[in-house]
């Protein structure tokens, strides 16, 4: 996995096929669930 991360925005480069490793999905969904401005 390789990810970076800048105020709300996250790119991403994965194979989700590879492994049951579900934490990167955790943290995306973290990030959805964050009030506007928390990150920037």
């Amino acid at each position: 996995i390789v990810a970076a991360r800048q105020g709300n925005m996250l790119a991403t480069s994965f194979h989700p096929e590879l492994t049951g490793d579900d934490r990167l999905h955790s943290y995306f969904l973290r990030m959805a669930e964050e009030p506007a401005g928390v990150g920037d």
